[in-house]
């Protein structure tokens, strides 16, 4: 899907500005994929169409030699969570009895 998406926008936008343009999308196809650091670097970096088409085909049949499914990093792992961060009970007064539903 990435290739042929590739492939549509450097047809429409020519080679330089399909190249600089594509980086962005790159970036945002592959945002919270596990290593994917290095391939936004190797692709923001690329002159030619070929390079970035090379550098994402490598990137996947990487991630292809590791199993089926793409590993994905943790988002906001380093967001506090409040519940833990300051005790582990909580307490909850309500007034009257009253519940909140569900």
């Amino acid at each position: 899907m990435i290739l042929a998406h590739l492939d549509d926008h450097y047809a429409f936008y020519g080679e330089a500005v399909g190249v600089r343009i594509a980086r962005k999308h790159l970036g945002w196809y592959t945002r919270d994929l596990a290593g994917a650091a290095g391939l936004r670097a190797e692709v923001n970096a690329a002159e030619t169409t070929g390079a970035q088409v090379a550098a994402v085909q490598r990137f996947f049949d990487q991630l292809a030699a590791h199993g089926e499914r793409l590993d994905y990093r943790l988002p906001h792992a380093d967001v506090v969570d409040a519940r833990t961060a300051f005790g582990s009970s909580i307490s909850v007064a309500l007034r009257g009895g009253e519940a909140l539903a569900a």
